[in-house]
This record gives C-alpha cells, sequence and structure tokens, in this order.
C-alpha cells in the first residue's frame, strides 16, 4: 500500500491518503481533489518516464530507473566486502561465489537510496509543472504563514520525504527497511544469475552480484509507486471534441512559425496525455478489459464505439447503433463523455495499471451511474488501481452496497443474481473527503469510516440532503398555509 502525505498542496493545508484498490475523493469543487489525483499521477510518471538515470548493472527491464555511481561500487572500501576469486571451471563458470558482507551491502543500499531520492525530487519537480502547467513555486498554497511545500510517499518497505519552499523539490534521506533477509535472499538470487551468465572476470563478478543485489532491492522498497498511470480528465468530451479543431489552427499556422508570433493554448499534462493516448490509438486487439468496455456499450450506450484512422493517421472516433453510425461531436453528452473511457478500457489500460477519472459518473442519469459503480468495481477485481472523484451520492451509495455485498457468502450472492466478482472487501475501498478548514485556511483531508455492516458512511451528501429536505419541507407548510 502507498501513502502519500502533502502539505500547502494549492488549496490543499493537510492530507494523507492510503491508496487502496479504489480509492474515492469527495467533497465540493475547486477544494483540492484533483490537486491530489495530479500529484499521484505525477508521482507515478516519474518513477516511470526516464526520470532516472540508467543503471547498466541490471539486466532486467526494470520499470523504474535507478541511480548508479561508479566511483562509490569499486570505492576501495567497497571492493573488500566482497572475497576475491578467480577460480572458475573449465566451462568458464564460477565454482565459488562471491562472498558479501551483509552490513556493508546495507551501507550501500542506504547511500544509493539517498542518492535515488535525490533524483527523483529533480523528476518530480519536472514532472508536477508538466502536468500541472505552471511552475512548482506557483503550486504551494498562498498564504502568509505557509512555510512550504511539503510532499512524502510511504511504502510499506521505505519512507521518501520532500520539501520545496521555491522552485526547487528537496530531498530528505529515505528511510528505508531492509532486512538481513532480504538481502540474503536477493543476493543469493543474483549468484544464481551469475552462474547461468558464464561471467569469467572476477571483477565483474563483484559488480553485477552487487549492481543487481542493489537493484533488486531498491525496486522491492518503490514497487508501490512504480504504477502505469492514466488520467481521464473531466469535461474530456468536450477536451475531445476540441482537440481536432486545436490541431487543425496549429497547421495552417505553422508555414508563418518563426516569421509571426503563434500563440498556442495551453494544456496541463494530464489533458496532453489524454489526448496523446488517444491520438496514438489504433485499431487493434481488444486488451483485458474488453469485456468491461463491452458492457458499458451495451448497458450504457445502447450501441458501440469505434475509431477509425484515416489515411493522415489520424483517428476518429464513431459511434455506432441501431440509429446508424455517427461522429462523436453528433451524439448525446453521455456517449461522448463514455466514449474515451470505453476506449482507454478496450485498448490501453491493463491490470497492473493505474486509472484515475475524474468525475465518472458526469452526464450519466442516476440509473447509469449505478452500472458506472459495477464497472469499477470489475476494474477492482482484473487488478487495476482506480482513483475517482465524484460529486454522486447514488454512485457512492452503490459502491456502500458492493462493500455491504462483500459480507456474503458465495452462495449469498448467487441468491441476489449478481456475478461472483460484483463485491468489494473492506480493504479494497478508501473514501476521503476534501473539507476546507476555517482555522488552517485551507483544505483538510479526511478519511471517511467504511465499515463491513454499513458500508461507507456518507455525511457528507446526508447532510446536503437533510437540508434540501428540511427547505423542501418549509416551503411546502407556508403554501398550504397561505392556500
Amino acid at each position: 500500500m502507498l501513502r502519500v502525505e502533502v502539505k500547502n498542496l494549492g488549496p490543499i493545508a493537510e492530507g494523507i491518503i492510503d491508496l487502496k484498490p479504489l480509492t474515492v475523493f469527495i467533497g465540493k469543487n475547486n477544494i483540492g481533489k484533483s490537486y491530489m489525483a495530479m500529484l499521484i499521477y505525477a508521482a507515478m510518471r516519474t518513477s516511470r518516464h526516464g526520470n532516472f538515470p540508467e543503471f547498466p548493472l541490471g539486466l532486467f527491464d526494470p520499470p523504474m530507473r535507478f541511480f548508479y555511481d561508479t566511483n562509490l561500487l569499486f570505492r576501495n572500501s567497497f571492493v573488500h566486502t566482497v572475497t576475491e576469486t578467480k577460480a572458475l571451471d573449465k566451462g568458464g563458470r564460477i565454482s565459488s561465489a562471491p562472498e558479501i558482507d551483509l552490513q556493508q551491502l546495507r551501507e550501500q543500499v542506504a547511500k544509493t537510496t539517498v542518492a535515488m531520492a535525490d533524483t527523483f525530487a529533480k523528476g518530480l519537480a519536472h514532472e508536477l509543472q508538466r502536468c500541472f502547467a505552471t511552475t512548482v513555486s506557483r503550486l504551494k498554497r498562498q498564504r502568509q504563514s505557509v512555510n512550504g511545500l511539503g510532499i512524502s510517499f510511504k511504502t510499506p518497505k521505505m519512507y521518501m520525504k520532500f520539501s520545496c519552499s521555491d522552485a526547487i523539490i528537496k530531498a530528505f534521506p529515505p528511510e528505508a527497511d531492509i532486512s538481513d533477509d532480504l538481502l540474503r535472499r536477493t543476493l543469493g538470487k543474483a549468484m544464481k544469475q551469475v552462474e547461468r551468465l558464464h561471467i569469467k572476470d572476477a571483477k565483474e563478478t563483484r559488480a553485477y552480484i552487487l549492481g543487481q543485489s542493489v537493484s533488486e532491492i531498491l525496486m522491492s522498497l518503490v514497487k508501490e509507486i512504480q504504477l502505469k498511470p492514466y488520467y481521464l480528465p473531466a469535461a474530456r468530451s468536450g477536451i475531445l471534441q476540441s482537440h481536432k479543431a486545436l490541431a487543425s489552427y496549429i497547421v495552417s499556422r505553422s508555414p508563418l512559425a518563426g516569421i509571426e508570433d503563434m500563440e498556442i493554448p495551453k494544456f496541463s499534462g494530464v489533458i496532453a496525455d489524454f489526448l496523446g493516448s488517444l491520438l496514438r490509438l489504433e485499431k487493434r486487439k481488444p486488451g483485458k478489459l474488453n469485456a468491461l468496455a463491452k458492457f458499458l456499450e451495451e448497458d450504457l450506450t445502447k450501441g458501440e464505439i469505434e475509431i477509425k484512422v484515416d489515411e493522415h493517421q489520424y483517428p476518429e472516433i464513431f459511434y455506432r447503433s441501431a440509429a446508424g453510425r455517427f461522429a462523436l461531436h453528433r451524439t448525446s453528452s453521455m456517449v461522448s463523455e463514455l466514449a474515451p473511457i470505453i476506449l482507454f478500457f478496450r485498448h490501453i489500460v491493463e491490470p497492473g495499471d493505474l486509472l484515475i477519472i475524474e468525475e465518472p459518473e458526469a452526464h450519466l442519469h442516476p440509473e447509469n451511474q449505478r452500472k458506472m459503480a459495477k464497472a469499477l468495481v470489475g476494474l477492482v477485481r482484473t487488478g487495476v488501481k482506480v482513483i475517482i472523484t465524484t460529486h454522486s451520492d447514488y454512485l457512492l451509495d452503490q459502491l456502500s452496497n458492493y462493500v455491504c455485498r462483500g459480507q456474503l457468502s458465495v452462495e449469498e450472492r448467487a441468491e441476489q443474481n449478481v456475478g461472483q466478482d460484483d463485491y468489494l472487501g473492506i480493504d479494497d475501498i478508501g473514501v476521503y473527503l476534501f473539507k476546507h478548514d476555517e482555522a488552517k485556511g485551507g483544505t483538510v483531508v479526511q478519511g471517511i469510516k467504511v465499515t463491513p455492516e454499513d458500508g461507507i458512511a456518507d455525511e457528507e451528501f446526508t447532510k446536503v440532503a437533510k437540508e434540501l429536505y428540511e427547505e423542501t419541507y418549509q416551503l411546502r407548510r407556508k403554501l398550504l398555509v397561505k392556500s
């Protein structure tokens, strides 16, 4: 599980999020839900998209790139931790593997984690600026008493803390929980790999074993922050329908580049990534989430979402139903809003990825919002980690029912005529309320209680419903008296 803690990020004064298979953000508009979601997205991208230098000795293909310092690795005090050996058999195999002192290896891992955190801080600063389309210094909460922006990530084995008082994000020395058992297991695995590689030089052998061991240990410390992230922003239907006009404008103005000033609208990184994923999309074999895509098509749109690539390799999205085939701009707001979600399900997102969806209930009738909840549960059951922001009490109440349904036996769920995977375990979901705190002068993030018996305690929506009921009651009472 990944814990994310922030202080003074945009409107957020303070907040702690434990990332669950399904994480739900609720609260009023303009209060920081998207800020938190975009921070998590930026952190995941930082760990995956080239912001770490290569670790050349690892012969695997890691999703995260680690810091490697030859001077550190071959420093005399460290080389002496390896027993010198050149005993090779005739086939070139190592007859006696080098022995490595665990404490020295632990120290090397500690040095490398410090370097890794520094590198991560630089990458995170770049990614935050890209995702939010602004400088890091402007992401800090604008309040006179605020000291600076604070961000931390905690995995089961590692804690990384960062601060920013200006345009630079600085890393604190990370805290890592590295057991002797982990060190021994990792070294043993590296030594077995060496035997298969027929490395003859003793120095190369030491380098490989040490480098591979450090890489494997670092991966085990931070694997929770290595998910491949995707972001479906709010108002995606409008974004999707406007991008072609924007692309046409840029192309029409391109002959004047360098001659006249060109003003190009600025997109945030999450919108650019969203459009980029769809623009690069080709008609290909559906992925492992195609069943969920078909569910949304058949049960909500009552048709099919198609993608066609023209002669200029430009993808066009269409909606086909019994009434015919329509370009996306000629469909209802429900269809145009669901189309990118369906395409992401069918062609882009895979089990093990992180999918962030802002307002998945947008433009959906309450009955269809309940079906969207079913699709979200389906994502969880297939192994996708999901973060959503929502303003829908229907969606939240339906998810609450899935939590309660998780307490039923297989037989009891069968009696309800629901699928065996249509449930959420109590540990599958985390719900967080973003609420303004007058004393702190900003948003505070509070965890909402989720229990097996009652599901999600939706006091925020209940409060609004009570106020609305009270207003309706008073109005009708006055009208009755007046009549």
